[in-house]
């Protein structure tokens, strides 16, 4: 999700105004709820209290700020996970799940000496096992 200072940018691109009390207090329950804090503020049922304090191209900028937070998050789902078919995050081979394993797998008591072994256990092909054993070893 695009930062404070870069949804502060757009804004005074656009306005010639910066919005950034409106934009920290859209954001504000990101300390709380992290990614999650998008169910809070992130929608059109705050508009009347939006346009109540930064009136109407407040409400624009609320909506822009909406809009750049979504099409970041858009841009960010790249492919699918090589092992399980799920979508991955920030354009990853591996999705979370698949990756934690991999994570777990290296931290044994006994590291895996054998590549093939990843391999073999999360059924990926040679090539990406092998690298995955050489990233983490």
């Amino acid at each position: 999700m695009p930062s404070l200072k870069i949804h502060c940018a757009n804004s005074r691109k656009r306005t010639g105004n910066s919005y950034e009390e409106l934009h920290k207090w859209m954001d504000e329950p990101q300390k709380e709820l992290g990614i999650n804090h998008r169910t809070k503020r992130h929608d059109t049922s705050y508009i009347p209290e939006v346009k109540e304090r930064w009136k109407g191209i407040g409400v624009r900028e609320f909506l822009n700020h909406i809009a750049e937070d979504y099409k970041y998050t858009a841009e960010q789902w790249g492919k699918d996970c090589i092992h399980c078919g799920k979508p991955t995050w920030k354009k990853n081979d591996l999705c979370n799940k698949c990756l934690r394993i991999l994570k777990k797998m290296s931290k044994w008591p006994h590291p895996i000496k054998d590549w093939r072994f990843y391999a073999k256990y999360i059924g990926l092909g040679l090539l990406t096992a092998s690298a995955i054993w050489f990233a983490t070893n």
